[in-house]
């Protein structure tokens, strides 16, 4: 799944739902109050992007397989592509008919896990072709956690002997997954297969199935020796059928730009490395809300019908200065102008008016040095701004007893980072410590409703909070068949003197996460011992309920039978421990803490 490919990635959580490709995904904080679908990170493909104009998005389009590598830009790093969110970019780099052959793949597991893969890459003269088709299913540990997901990926390239390269992507997904629900502490440590109540086929049926098309086409023209021109066009349509508490149906259609300019020509007889960008995006939604029929999906009464549009113009520059051979300076700044309206077609009596039309406008700087210790060692220091409109999620709501939506305001940050890297034979390190002081965080919390004593959550700015934390990747080969990859997370979420929390830390992810691999290669063959450990996790913003630490125990083999026959097994969880591997993030614990928040890992497999 996407979580495992990006296990060793330094400075990302990433954990698996309920077993699924669909994960909670989070960088530096970013998307606390987000359990699901992705907040605060800018997801690409190819460079293109993957998100939704108002910013959020969804993993099931992504085939890792298909990935020839996946690049990770944390912070700041990831304005070079335009993006100047809390956490920054992950993109995936589709593989091509210069990386790839033909491939067959295989797997069966536990579960009723399965899994087929089929691929192929060519070239022909100026033309090279990638083409793939898997195929992804389980029963799922829990109850109610059925997954099947199609998808087809392929990326058609000409290379021109004037320096231009074109490629054309295509994705086509379709997604089918059940949805198990949040359990309380007690059923956890009861059964943690089992479903929510309110989840299974007797009552709701929850469920979430998408279809996805999406084509990008990308050019890169190299129009002297240091300047690269890079355009993108694309444009995908998702389909949501959503049975929960009612039953969600929704068209996306997202279209946008993506125009990129490099030039690395010298400046006053120094090295120098300008990027240049504009990203237009624009994205429309028709959807319409009816009462779920105990699952049986006949559609009920219609309880909601809207037009949601949301219009964004990023312009973003870099500048990359070399001072001296080893010393680089670092400049840049993005501009953003993002617009979220949405049209309520239905208002029924007694509720309330759901439109709105806001804009929203920022401005990101950011200043850093680098400096090259040594030919692949660096150190490197920043402080820069960060920008983030609220998503459609986050502007539909509506308080009790309230005449209109809430007016929640775009969340801004100042992070400060320093950090090192280094990559060589025998060892590699990826280390940073940052400090992020934001403004305007988008968080939950739970007011009360028009009925006494009856709670809700929303989603509300807050005023200041503290984003802090240590990120550190390592790796060492003492000797030539043996290496030990250890990759760490310390998150320090809090409040800064708020009215109402104090300091008091933030829910969402533990306080700390460390993972390992100790891997033993023997000819053709290897071997490798994993763990998982994690501190504990709090639930509320009071620290009244939290989800307990955890380490877990596993087991990989491979290598190759024969020249292009190759073979793996992997054991998770040996130990069959029975942990949370993700909660609901609520505000406070009211009556009884015996409630539903906590989502079960996998048990051994």
């Amino acid at each position: 799944t996407l979580a495992d490919a990006l296990s060793q990635a330094t400075g990302v959580f990433a954990q698996s739902r309920f077993g699924s490709q669909e994960m909670r995904l989070s960088i530096r904080g970013s998307g606390l109050a987000r359990t699901f679908h992705t907040r605060g990170i800018t997801v690409l493909q190819d460079g293109v992007p993957l998100n939704l104009a108002d910013g959020s998005g969804d993993f099931q389009s992504i085939d890792t397989l298909a990935a020839d590598h996946i690049e990770v830009f944390r912070g700041a790093n990831a304005l070079q592509f335009g993006g100047s969110n809390l956490g920054g970019s992950v993109n995936f780099v589709t593989a091509t008919g210069y990386t790839a052959g033909t491939e067959a793949r295989l797997e069966g597991g536990s579960d009723g896990y399965r899994r087929a893969y089929l691929q192929t890459g060519a070239v022909a003269g100026n033309l090279d072709g990638f083409a793939s088709l898997g195929y992804y299913g389980t029963d799922g540990f829990r109850e109610h956690s059925e997954q099947r997901e199609f998808r087809f990926t392929s990326n058609l390239g000409l290379r021109l002997d004037s320096g231009i390269e074109n490629r054309t992507f295509l994705t086509v997904t379709r997604s089918d997954s059940e949805l198990p629900g949040n359990l309380t502490k007690a059923q956890l440590e009861a059964d943690p297969r089992q479903a929510n109540a309110g989840n299974r086929d007797s009552s709701l049926d929850q469920r979430r199935d998408t279809k996805v098309v999406r084509l990008a086409n990308k050019s890169v023209a190299r129009t002297s020796d240091t300047t690269l021109t890079e355009l993108a066009v694309y444009a995908a349509r998702k389909d949501l059928d959503h049975p929960i508490f009612q039953q969600l149906l929704q068209e996306n259609y997202d279209y946008g730009v993506s125009l990129r300019l490099i030039e690395t020509a010298p400046l006053f007889g120094h090295a120098n490395r300008l990027v240049l960008g504009v990203n237009p995006q624009y994205g429309y939604t028709r959807g319409d809300s009816y009462v779920n029929l105990a699952g049986t999906r006949t559609r009920g009464a219609l309880t909601d019908r809207y037009r949601q549009e949301a219009a964004n113009l990023i312009a973003y520059a870099e500048n990359q200065f070399g001072l001296s051979r080893d010393l680089s300076l670092i400049a840049g700044a993005q501009a953003v102008s993002a617009r979220r309206s949405n049209d309520d077609q239905f208002i029924a009596a007694g509720t309330l008016d759901g439109s709105y039309d806001r804009t929203y406008r920022g401005f990101s700087p950011k200043i850093g040095a680098l400096y090259q210790l040594a030919p692949k060692t660096q150190l490197y220091g920043n402080v820069a701004g960060s920008f983030e409109p609220p998503s459609f999620s986050e502007t539909t709501v509506t308080l009790p007893g309230a005449t209109a939506p809430a007016d929640n305001e775009a969340q801004r940050a100042v992070t400060y980072e320093l950090g090192s890297r280094s990559q060589g034979p025998v060892w590699g390190w990826d280390v940073s410590v940052y400090h992020a002081r934001i403004r305007s965080e988008l968080l939950i919390v739970q007011v009360e409703t028009t009925t006494p004593g009856v709670f809700t959550g929303v989603t509300t700015n807050a005023d200041h909070t503290i984003h802090q934390g240590v990120e550190a990747g390592f790796r060492l080969r003492p000797l030539s068949w043996l290496t030990l990859r250890l990759n760490g997370l310390y998150n320090d979420f809090r409040y800064d003197g708020d009215a109402r929390y104090g300091d008091q830390r933030l829910p969402g992810v533990p306080q700390w996460q460390l993972k390992s691999e100790l891997r033993g290669d023997f000819g053709q063959q290897f071997v490798a011992l994993t763990t998982e450990s994690s501190g504990d996790s709090p639930v509320d913003m009071q620290g009244a309920l939290k989800a307990d630490s955890y380490t877990l125990f596993g087991l990989k083999a491979g290598g190759e039978l024969l020249p292009r026959l190759g073979w793996f097994l992997e054991a998770r969880n040996l130990a069959d421990e029975k942990y949370a591997a993700t909660t609901g993030v609520i505000d406070a614990v009211r009556g009884s803490s015996n409630i539903a928040q906590f989502l079960p890992g996998d048990g051994r497999s």
